[in-house]
């Protein structure tokens, strides 16, 4: 039975806890995961996960603090850009990510360096270190609303050096990644018919950094609008729609469904987005169609109806 008493919290509660929200997640129990996932954010504070620990802890179970505690807050801020709030704030502290090499590296001592292949590391490591400057833009978008009077000519002035900043370190991030994490990256090397388990895992975990770097784009050209509206902001809405679009397209339908409904919800909240536009063309309206069918081939694949067994099949 698990422990909701929480005499001696583990970090194994808060991977149940997690497991949970998942499972409720895809039953449609929207309020119960909410819950759960709260719950496991406060966990992680009181754990401490949101600290780095001395260097003399065992590495194992640091690195799995450092994973859990990531992977936390990245569903948590996910959570908030559909409206929620935020459990795990920066302002607490945010613990270092996780080393960049795999499990079988990792010893209780320290772990060895990483050698030929891209560790699966780099692209958990490529996607969750987006997500505190996602909360910035989720943060001051909240505030923004919630905000009586206009501001003023100066606060403007300085939102924009803020978004020009933020831009600036997003792309810094994006051409840090290893190019077989970079969209556009074709595996070459390996047969059509015949991938890697880490050739998948690779390519899942491109189609999410992509899709997750460009709600973060889309959401910022959201909060700029709003600040200053302009054709120009709009136009660069567009465009930056129209190009995510062609490229997730290009991603392996497979690689795109591997990554669950995260990336269904990053879709669909793109979608949200996109809907916001008071004035649509033609162009515009076959443009949300088409992230709309996007999500569609997603949650078939996902969901799709299982296999229906011929008589011939059940003898």
């Amino acid at each position: 039975m698990f422990d909701r008493t929480y005499k001696s919290p583990t970090l194994v509660h808060v991977g149940v806890l997690m497991a949970n929200y998942f499972c409720c997640q895809s039953r449609g129990e929207v309020h119960r995961a909410l819950s759960l996932l709260a719950e496991a954010c406060q966990l992680t504070y009181f754990l401490r996960m949101h600290e780095d620990l001395p260097d003399e802890q065992n590495v194992i179970e640091r690195e799995l603090r450092r994973r859990i505690f990531w992977h936390v807050y990245a569903v948590d801020i996910t959570e908030a850009c559909a409206g929620n709030m935020i459990h795990l704030n920066e302002f607490e502290g945010l613990p270092s990510l996780p080393l960049v090499v795999d499990d079988e590296l990792i010893t209780p001592r320290g772990a060895f360096a990483q050698a030929g292949s891209v560790s699966y590391m780099a692209g958990f490591n490529g996607c969750v270190q987006l997500f505190p400057l996602l909360a910035e833009v989720v943060v001051r978008s909240k505030r923004l609303a919630r905000r009586r009077e206009p501001l003023s000519a100066g606060e403007v002035e300085r939102e924009l050096a803020w978004e020009a900043d933020l831009r600036a370190t997003l792309d810094g991030m994006v051409a840090a990644l290893p190019p077989q994490l970079r969209a556009g990256w074709v595996d070459g090397d390996v047969e059509a018919d015949v991938e890697s388990s880490r050739d998948a895992i690779v390519g899942m975990q491109r189609a999410n950094i992509f899709v997750t770097e460009s709600s973060l784009r889309i959401c910022l050209l959201d909060y700029i609008s709003e600040i200053v509206p302009s054709e120009e902001v709009a136009e660069a809405r567009s465009s930056l729609a129209r190009r995510a679009y062609d490229a997730l397209s290009s991603f392996p339908l497979d690689h795109l469904a591997a990554n669950g409904e995260s990336i269904r919800g990053k879709i669909f909240r793109i979608v949200m987005a996109l809907l916001k536009t008071p004035d649509m063309d033609a162009d515009w309206v076959d443009m949300v169609h088409n992230w709309w069918g996007l999500f569609s081939r997603v949650n078939f694949v996902q969901l799709g109806p299982p296999s229906i067994a011929l008589d011939s099949e059940s003898d």
